[in-house]
């Protein structure tokens, strides 16, 4: 079970505007940050024969501003599924705070509320920014945490248990059995994949009445 989170960076329109002049130590967390995300991102999940990124990554980064004139510059489109805000922070963010500490940046967690929220300001002595991980909250009634399925075929044995246990009847066994990938990581389908319509196939056989039984239910279907 997964939630799925939401990577944004807040900073003063000073520093905003420094960034969009060039000034490449003001954007050194910004280009830090988008490099181990997209990094992290460069790995594609195969279904129904079409490449799907695990997360979506803005090509051009979209900002808003809230009410105090501070910017909020968010980094994914697609929510970013993992079990917890720390795992999260270790997969996709660890390597980007490792480079910018070793270039003279400060890295203090300001809010730790896991598995929900984690803040971390970033500064030196000229820029001070702030890396918000936020659960996104889909608000549903009968699923008030947000709290969805992810399976890693890597490492399933098609038991079925899961389907049995699920208390919204939200999974189902089926006769799909093209789950090759060319990553370890393109087995591990989130949320969003699980809710694709699979590919439908029958099972290979070499016994030729098989064959035919299994033509004429996918005729009836």
């Amino acid at each position: 079970m997964v939630y799925a989170y939401d990577v944004s960076l807040q900073l003063d329109e000073n520093a905003y505007h420094e960034i969009i002049r060039g000034n490449q130590r003001a954007s050194e967390p910004l280009d830090e940050i988008l490099k181990s995300m997209q990094n992290a991102e460069s790995i594609f999940s195969i279904r129904n024969g079409v490449s799907h990124p695990l997360m979506v990554v803005y090509p051009d980064l979209k900002y808003s501003k809230n009410e105090d004139g501070t910017i909020v510059i968010k980094f994914n489109q697609e929510p970013l599924w993992e079990h917890r805000s720390d795992l999260l922070t270790m997969k996709y963010l660890s390597s980007s705070f490792r480079r910018l500490e070793s270039g003279g940046w400060k890295i203090s967690k300001t809010i730790d509320k896991a598995p929900d929220t984690e803040v971390y300001e970033i500064s030196n002595n000229d820029y001070a920014y702030k890396l918000t991980i936020e659960k996104r909250d889909f608000k549903l009634d009968q699923n008030k945490k947000s709290y969805f399925p992810q399976v890693d075929y890597g490492r399933c044995v098609f038991c079925g248990f899961c389907v049995d246990a699920c208390p919204f009847y939200a999974l189902e066994m089926s006769s799909d059995i093209e789950l090759s990938s060319l990553a370890r990581q393109g087995l591990v389908y989130n949320p969003l994949a699980l809710a694709t319509k699979g590919i439908s196939t029958a099972p290979p056989s070499t016994n030729p009445i098989d064959s035919i039984y299994g033509w004429a239910r996918s005729r009836l279907k």
